[in-house]
């Protein structure tokens, strides 16, 4: 597998452990920095660099960086993340399954889980088909 991390302002710090475990060399940066300073510093780690065109909100561009995991020959991507990039990955219809993972606690407001996608009327929501539950506990988390 190859680790793609989303950063469009290319802030990732030098340090983090993407940036220096065994699997670096797996590792593909993804921003629309022009930074040349930071470029060759995450380069020097190992990890690589994707320079990418920006969305409309400034970010890595979905659909660039589609095409660019295509034309390396990638067929699978597994998006891990948080509600900024469920929601880009859903915005631009490019999410074939979607695994939910809630926990048996619930507290408070939460944080959540995928923004506004725009959508205001329930016949333009995005339908979900084949949806399938598992009860999972903590000793059989690994066999997901």
């Amino acid at each position: 597998p190859v680790r793609i991390v989303l950063d469009s302002g290319l802030r990732i710090p030098l340090n983090c452990q993407l940036l220096t475990d065994e699997f670096v060399q797996q590792t593909i940066v993804a921003t629309t920095s022009d930074d040349l300073q930071k470029i060759a510093l995450v380069k020097s780690s190992g990890a690589n660099i994707w320079q990418l065109k920006k969305d409309k909100n400034g970010r890595v561009s979905i659909t660039d960086l589609l095409k660019k995991i295509a034309r390396s020959k990638m067929s699978s991507v597994m998006v891990e993340g948080g509600a900024q990039i469920f929601t880009s990955f859903l915005k631009e219809k490019m999410a074939d399954r979607i695994f939910l993972v809630l926990a048996p606690k619930i507290l408070g407001t939460g944080i959540e889980a995928i923004g506004d996608l725009g959508i205001n009327l329930v016949n333009d929501c995005i339908k979900l088909k084949n949806i399938m539950t598992k009860k999972c506990f903590k000793r059989t988390w690994r066999n997901l």
